[in-house]
């Protein structure tokens, strides 16, 4: 039908060799640079990914969500890299981690 060569599927509109929503992390912590949000954030729309990264904020009850302002990924793979040791590619992790850490988030974050 036009969308396999050699037997694998060819996804023209990212670049990536995934389905699915661009936000999932499935696997990421296996992937090296570049990784599916490196490569989203050069082949298609960079805002996606800012979106996904930026914000996020605890609720009431001290669960971490989306605001506002974004997904607040960069949070959780911070905690998932300091407190699971996977070292997942966070892109900007720097820009982020100065935009967005607070006192209550450094509290999560500290090892």
């Amino acid at each position: 039908m036009g969308i396999f060569d050699k037997g694998k599927p060819v996804y023209s509109t990212t670049g990536c060799n995934r389905t699915g929503c661009v936000y999932c992390g499935f696997g990421c912590h296996r992937e090296k640079s570049p990784n599916r949000w490196e490569i989203a954030e050069q082949l298609s729309n960079p805002a996606i990914i800012d979106y996904m990264m930026r914000g996020g904020d605890f609720d009431e009850d001290g669960i971490w969500k989306p605001d506002k302002r974004g997904l607040g990924f960069w949070f959780v793979i911070e905690w998932i890299n300091v407190h699971g040791n996977l070292h997942i590619i966070m892109p900007h992790r720097k820009k982020y981690l100065a935009q967005y850490t607070t006192a209550e988030t450094e509290r999560y974050l500290a090892v």
